[in-house]
């Protein structure tokens, strides 16, 4: 095969993919119409987060928008099934590109921009090493705050005040973003 079939068979794959991944956005965007968010100022996402521990939170929004953790937990499962196909690949597809993911198909698919990503220390709970790490912290229209963590196996946990300990890992939070 010649380099000029290759360009053109790649040209090939990269226009159908584009038109079946655009297709397969809408579709799932399109099974969440009836999705009724509620919408809160900033204030709202700094109380939230103020609950389980004062830190940073930078602001991209002046409102946000939200709805309950049964949906939430419903949406997650969707945004799931497509980042766990994406392997973790040191600086090209790590911890922080894989939290962005999280929120912007959060807000792509669902109208919600109430997925912020996390900055931590984790910690292995079986070896006790410790590296610095991004995951997803989602807030919940009645303002309970949530930890979402692709590179944890896709586990969710209620964030409380205290230590926080999810699957084999322990968390310590710096900032988050919205």
């Amino acid at each position: 095969m010649t380099n000029s079939n290759q360009i053109k068979i790649n040209y090939i794959a990269k226009t159908f993919g584009a038109a079946l991944t655009t297709a397969g956005f809408k579709m799932v965007k399109s099974s969440y119409d009836s999705l009724a968010p509620v919408q809160f100022p900033f204030g709202f996402i700094k109380e939230a987060t103020d609950k389980i521990k004062s830190m940073s939170v930078s602001q991209r929004d002046y409102f946000y928008y939200f709805t309950n953790w049964e949906n939430e937990e419903e949406m997650l499962a969707v945004i799931w099934r497509i980042v766990k196909n994406f392997k973790w690949e040191k600086d090209k597809f790590d911890c922080d590109d894989r939290s962005k993911l999280v929120s912007a198909l959060h807000s792509l698919f669902f109208g919600l921009n109430s997925c912020g990503e996390i900055y931590c220390k984790v910690t292995n709970l079986r070896t006790g090493d410790s590296v610095l790490h991004w995951a997803n912290i989602i807030i919940t229209s009645n303002g309970d705050a949530y930890l979402f963590d692709c590179s944890n196996s896709g586990l969710a946990m209620k964030l409380k005040p205290g230590e926080f300990a999810m699957g084999k890992w322990s968390y310590v939070f710096n900032n988050c973003r919205f």
